[in-house]
């Protein structure tokens, strides 16, 4: 989408659906008293592009705001100056553009407001102002940043979940590996293999996955493990390749998949394998990226100040720092507010998540305040998105 089609567009739309006007043209010079010099057909729409702002939506996309002054001039009548259908006319060109796509694929035009401009002897002008915005690309595929994602359900929070092989340790039980609370691990009674069985359950569509996360705390490192999935509960598939762990956290991702049954392997450890929490959830990927702020996206650390009774400070390190993230989204579709705002229910019901941020790093973590929303346009909203990581 270019500018001079939208100025294109929005001449002939006053042409066509604004009879009263006589001359619809595009003016580029400065409207004053010149204007008298202009030749002239009363009453006159000159369009004036007043300019743009551009803002990035996602790694490959921007999106343009283009406002537009219409200029309407009619002729001055009688001793006390007073002029013949100005509002009238006013009206019918706001009618005509505001809420309008023009046919082409930008927002529903916006009106900003109307004025008074100038005032001869013979002539009157008013300006209205209008706005729209547009999306476009900004050059070539460049995959060296990532998208940003989050992740909020976990399908053992709604599955039966049991073991086929291997046996809790009764202090350390079974439903510690979807309680959302990573400083309370899951643990086996003995150094076996374990194999953990998810059962979305029969009579209900199941969800769809495609990551799994274990967080840092586990004990698997070189331990090989297997994802599998299944429809029947008898034939299983590898969702990813066996791979052997680490002791970082372990993250796999595959093409969505909406299977019934899924089955987490452990094979041979030679310790009783011990997981804060296992997650088994489907990614949203935001459909625009935040404005990024350096000053929003650091590390909170944990220091308290202590007071004393001599007037000196002095200070208390309780605990490692964590990652915040506030995000402001600007201009967002219906589907990423819904999206967003499925994710603040999960949250209000004390249920931590996944971010998947702006540098490909996964943080657990909470909302640190509400969801602050705001209408845009009929068919955008703002949005805030303040995140602060939980730690084990």
């Amino acid at each position: 989408m270019r500018v001079e089609e939208i100025i294109t567009a929005l001449i002939e739309r006053l042409r066509t659906s604004v009879p009263s006007l006589r001359s619809v043209e595009l003016y580029d010079g400065p409207v004053g008293k010149d204007i008298e010099k202009v030749p002239l057909r009363l009453p006159a729409a000159y369009v004036v592009y007043d300019g743009s702002k551009h803002e990035s939506l996602s790694l490959h996309t921007m999106t343009t705001m283009a406002r537009f002054s219409v200029y309407l001039v009619t002729r001055m009548h009688g001793p006390g100056g007073q002029t013949t259908g100005a509002s009238v006319l006013m009206d019918e060109v706001a009618g005509a553009l505001s809420g309008s796509r023009l046919g082409l694929e930008i927002e529903s035009i916006r009106s900003i407001g109307s004025s008074f401009v100038l005032g001869t002897p013979t002539l009157i002008v008013h300006a209205l102002v209008f706005e729209t915005w547009f999306e476009s690309a900004t050059g070539p595929v460049d995959t060296s940043g990532a998208a940003i994602k989050t992740a909020h359900i976990n399908i053992l929070e709604s599955s039966i979940v049991s073991l086929l092989t291997g046996t809790e340790d009764t202090a350390f039980p079974l439903y510690r590996l979807y309680d959302r609370n990573i400083s309370r691990p899951f643990r086996a009674k003995a150094a076996e293999t374990l194999e953990i069985l998810v059962d979305q359950g029969g009579g209900v569509d199941p969800k769809a996955v495609d990551t799994l996360v274990i967080p840092s705390g586990h004990n698997l490192d070189g331990i090989t493990l297997g994802l599998k999935y299944s429809d029947d509960g008898l034939s299983y598939l590898d969702a990813v390749p066996e791979w052997s762990a680490t002791d970082a956290p372990v993250i796999r991702t595959w093409p969505e998949l909406t299977s019934r049954y899924w089955k987490l392997v452990m094979y041979s450890p030679s310790s009783a394998p011990s997981i804060p929490e296992v997650f088994l959830t489907n990614t949203y990927e935001w459909e625009r990226m935040p404005l990024l702020n350096p000053a929003q996206l650091g590390d909170v650390h944990n220091i308290i100040k202590l007071g004393a009774s001599d007037g000196r400070q002095r200070f208390l390190k309780s605990g490692p720092s964590r990652r915040r993230r506030i995000y402001e989204i600007s201009r967002c579709p219906l589907s990423m507010k819904n999206a967003m705002l499925s994710l603040w229910e999960t949250w209000g019901e004390g249920k931590p998540f996944w971010l998947l941020d702006h540098e490909g790093e996964w943080i657990f973590g909470s909302l640190e305040s509400g969801m602050e929303q705001g209408e845009a346009s009929s068919d955008s909203y703002d949005l805030a998105f303040d995140f602060l990581e939980v730690l084990s």
